[in-house]
């Protein structure tokens, strides 16, 4: 003999995402163009998983520990970036290309 039921348990997640990016050549040098690129993004998850009704109420087991109560939860992100490319020497005697680079990242996470 076993028992049959049937259960309906439900999970939700959703995902916000806001990206803004800009790129180009910022000023001429003498060995080539000063690359720029900079942007912002802002992300937001969260999720949700709702059990059964008769799973909540503890009428039921499924043999699944820990699952029969609501859970859920969020998170969000907040990025701000910067990169350059500044061109030192081009086709120099001693170098084919000569490469100044620099970037930085911000990032807050809640």
């Amino acid at each position: 003999d076993y028992a049959y039921f049937r259960s309906t348990q439900r999970t939700r997640s959703t995902l916000y995402n806001l990206n803004f990016s800009v790129t180009g050549d910022l000023v001429d040098l003498p060995a080539g163009a000063l690359a720029v690129a900079a942007g912002y993004e802002y992300r937001r998850e969260a999720a949700r998983f709702t059990p059964d009704e008769r799973l909540r109420e503890g009428d039921l087991s499924a043999g699944i520990a820990g699952l029969n109560e609501p859970i859920g939860g969020a998170s969000r992100a907040n990025e701000i970036y910067a990169e350059f490319a500044a061109p030192l020497a081009v086709e120099a005697p001693w170098a084919h290309v000569l490469e100044l680079t620099a970037a930085a990242r911000w990032s807050d996470y809640a």
